[in-house]
């Protein structure tokens, strides 16, 4: 069995890490186009300071109430002395990178907005050499990565069609909940709409889950970012319901309302369910460039022997 190297980890702690960050689209886009129009991909460049015109401080992800680590309590082991710690923590599973632009007036929808969006496996292998951390819960395969991968788990530009046109999801919404505006306003109203198998219908209070695309009508940037980070997330994590669309599936999570989410880029902000009401986060965080990024947190927990 690992060790355990039990060092205090405050949740303000700052880690420096070192990422290329590959950026797929340049700079942020300035107006979605039709489907089948080519996507600006130049090679990407080194440092992840610099994204795409996006600053990402990758020197600090631990917003409030982020990674909280603790020992639940005792639970069963094989080896003596018999009783060892189930411990808990989240660990910070995806860098999301978004870039928004309000809809053109030919969409006629008062508020829509579109989102690029690309999420990469975050490299927890670099935060345990840097916090001295041993991720015991975290599968091996994740642990082992110490560098952001050159390969998005997904992109929107080489997912493009169903990103910009909803394709079978479109149908899927509208027969689990006839009429986007009234699932829209469904949503705000009442965050509680689950549809189990489908992973709920809600982000929370920020909209329509399905379909998954790039469209959300919300009158707040930093919530449509939030909001296409998470379809992402769901995407990559529901294999089941990809439906054909390209991506890197996930089994190791699934993303829901109960994970966690925080703004990295512009500012750095503490952790928040997604579906959060944006009174209490979102004022101050509004890009000037339309672009953000994001972490997303996945609970982990596991018996070890300390």
């Amino acid at each position: 069995m690992r060790g355990w190297a039990p060092r205090a980890v405050a949740a303000s702690l700052g880690v420096a890490v070192g990422l290329a960050v590959p950026w797929w689209g340049g700079t942020p886009t300035r107006r979605p186009g039709p489907p089948g129009e080519a996507a600006c991909s130049p090679p990407g460049t080194a440092v992840a300071q610099e994204t795409g015109g996006l600053d990402i401080d990758v020197t600090n992800i631990f917003g409030d109430g982020c990674f909280e680590v603790r020992i639940v309590g005792p639970c069963p082991c094989p080896e003596p002395p018999y009783v060892c710690a189930e411990i808990e923590y989240w660990e910070p599973r995806l860098l999301i990178v978004t870039e928004q632009v309000q809809a053109d007036k030919a969409h006629g929808q008062l508020g829509q907005q579109f989102g690029e969006v690309t999420a990469y496996p975050f490299p927890v292998g670099a935060l345990m050499e840097l916090l001295g951390f041993d991720f015991l819960c975290t599968p091996d395969d994740l642990r082992g990565q110490t560098t952001l991968s050159v390969a998005a788990s997904y992109a929107s530009r080489l997912d493009e069609v169903p990103w910009r046109t909803g394709g079978l999801e479109t149908v899927l919404a509208e027969a689990t909940a006839p009429g986007a505006t009234a699932l829209s306003i469904g949503c705000a109203v009442d965050s509680f709409v689950s549809v189990p198998y489908l992973g709920g219908l809600c982000m929370g209070v920020w909209g329509p889950l399905f379909p998954r695309a790039g469209w959300l009508i919300h009158g707040s940037q930093p919530v449509g970012s939030g909001a296409v980070a998470f379809r992402a997330a769901h995407i990559i994590s529901w294999p089941e319901l990809l439906w054909g669309r390209v991506a890197v599936p996930a089994f190791d999570f699934r993303a829901t309302t109960n994970d966690k989410m925080n703004i990295v880029a512009p500012t750095l902000m503490g952790c928040i369910r997604p579906g959060t009401y944006p009174l209490g986060w979102e004022s101050g965080r509004l890009s000037p460039i339309g672009a953000y990024a994001w972490v997303y947190w996945v609970h982990r927990t596991c018996c070890v022997q300390l």
